[in-house]
């Protein structure tokens, strides 16, 4: 009917803390995560004890070269990089985890200052790339199409 209904991302539900007592109990001993007494959604009443998905991590990168994984400004000496936590589950039931990387990399197989979008394969024209796709890679023994 067109009601707009709010609903509030969580890891999961601690269904034996049934009530707001019981739920400020692990919140005052778990340190990891936000627990709230709370309803899910703004359409029900209903309320649980809820452990709360922590907020995205967004930060400035830190700095080097385009495309570049390697080492970074950091005078330490060490390669650029995200740190990050797998999310900690109060129940201790096993979960299913997606975790999307995504990886660039500039190499030194042809000249990245000459090359560009004439250097595209195109055998009509008589011209090969430079570049070369590799359409399967070797994953734990097995050769895959990439998709």
């Amino acid at each position: 009917d067109g009601t707009w209904v709010q609903f509030h991302s969580y890891l999961e539900v601690i269904s034996s803390a049934n009530t707001e007592a019981k739920c400020n109990k692990y919140k005052n001993t778990d340190k990891r995560n936000k627990i709230s007494w709370m309803s899910i959604r703004s359409d029900k009443d209903q309320k649980m004890c809820v452990v709360q998905a922590p907020l995205p991590k967004c930060e400035q990168a830190p700095w080097s070269r385009v495309n570049h994984l390697g080492n970074s400004i950091d005078t330490k000496g060490n390669a650029s990089r995200v740190d990050t936590e797998l999310p900690y589950f109060p129940s201790g039931t096993a979960k299913r985890c997606v975790m999307r990387l995504r990886y660039n990399i500039t190499t030194d197989e042809f000249d990245n200052y000459g090359t560009d979008h004439r250097h595209n394969y195109d055998l009509s024209k008589g011209v090969i790339s430079p570049v070369e796709d590799n359409p399967f890679v070797d994953v734990a023994g097995e050769s895959k199409p990439l998709r």
